[in-house]
């Protein structure tokens, strides 16, 4: 069986390079925004979850902290516990809450890291 992924980011280029490698190992949704990787992961649940921090804001007014909040809501819909991989081109800001997440990626970084930390999180 194939695991499922869903890559949320709004650099759309970025987000359909990811989607175009990683399609070749998993079955993958990809959103542009927080509102749609929310009605996306609860349709179709999936295996792992791969989101940028900074997103344009739906769940949060701060863009900078979206990202963050929207793993928190992932998190609390989940059937079960999901790994999450956050990205960003920036580090992790502080937020008001515990947020419980598997890795950081700081953009840009090598697909095949990638590959390994998602497959570390398979098995």
């Amino acid at each position: 069986m194939t695991n499922k992924i869903l890559i949320i980011d709004d650099d759309v280029d970025y987000l359909n390079d990811l989607t175009i490698i990683m399609s070749k190992f998993y079955k993958v949704y990809q959103a542009e925004n927080s509102r749609s990787g929310y009605y996306y992961f609860k349709h179709h649940k999936p295996d792992l979850c791969l989101t940028d921090i900074r997103l344009h804001p739906y769940i949060n007014p701060d863009p900078d902290l979206e990202g963050l909040y929207l793993t928190r809501e992932i998190q609390s819909v989940a059937e079960n516990p999901v790994p999450i991989i956050l990205m960003s081109r920036f580090d992790i800001p502080k937020v008001p809450f515990d947020l419980n997440y598997d890795a950081f990626l700081k953009k840009p970084f090598l697909f095949k890291t990638l590959k390994i930390y998602i497959d570390n999180l398979f098995h």
